[in-house]
């Protein structure tokens, strides 16, 4: 199944997740800027945030991660940007 998931449509995961922590409105953000973010450092997302937002975009979406996957974005969440989310939830 071919996936077409972009910054604009998992906006709305990433600020139900992270809005109340963040200085600037994600929905204000342009696309560009959003997709560079990464999710430990810039956004402050802990295991649990990335759960959760694992959790949101897969009943959004239709779509599945692993138990490894998930654990791969917390370990490396200081480095994952949202970009490679969606890069991630198209390719596979």
């Amino acid at each position: 199944m071919e996936r077409n998931i972009t910054i604009s449509g998992i906006r709305g995961s990433i600020k139900a997740v992270v809005d109340s922590r963040l200085e600037n409105d994600v929905t204000e953000m342009t696309d560009e800027n959003l997709a560079n973010l990464t999710l430990g450092v810039d956004l402050g997302m802990d295991s649990l945030d990335i759960v959760e937002l694992s959790m949101l975009i897969e009943r959004e979406f239709k779509i599945s991660f692993s138990e490894d996957i998930i654990g791969k974005w917390v370990k490396n969440r200081n480095e994952l940007t949202i970009a490679d989310i969606v890069k991630y939830c198209n390719e596979n």
